[in-house]
């Protein structure tokens, strides 16, 4: 898992959009 793919989830989290973080984490690790 990279820095950048962390930092965007985290972004995704903060704004309140815990699921859309998660499921983009989820989506970096399958790919």
């Amino acid at each position: 898992l990279q820095t950048s793919q962390l930092q965007h989830g985290i972004r995704a989290g903060m704004t309140g959009d815990v699921k859309t973080a998660v499921a983009g984490v989820l989506i970096r690790l399958a790919t």
